[in-house]
């Protein structure tokens, strides 16, 4: 009677064993990825923002590179401008933050 079954009715066991095994082992490896990745988490962080700026930037370095025609003195003009702006703002910020 036992060679009358399909294989699947004979190996259910051995499946569901296989498949309990690769979900713990999935479970595991996300596990560590997540510890590897939460220390880095900082750096992670930084490399983001520094995308979004520099896509935040580049039409700016785009219409100042179509004047001085050359892009890495279009890239350090815009550098230089978005360093000025960001200080203005924190200077101005940081005079007196309570001051109405």
């Amino acid at each position: 009677m036992d060679e009358a079954q399909t294989p699947l009715a004979r190996w259910w066991v051995t499946r569901v064993l296989v498949a309990a095994a690769a979900v713990v082992a999935v479970m595991f490896a996300l596990r560590l990825v997540f510890e590897a990745l939460s220390e880095l988490s900082h750096v992670i962080v930084l490399v983001v923002f520094g995308v979004v700026i520099a896509f935040a930037l580049a039409p700016l370095v785009d219409r100042i590179q179509r004047v001085v025609r050359r892009r890495g003195v279009a890239v350090a003009l815009t550098a230089i401008t978005a360093l000025v702006v960001l200080l203005a703002a924190v200077a101005s910020g940081a005079a007196d933050p309570r001051d109405p």
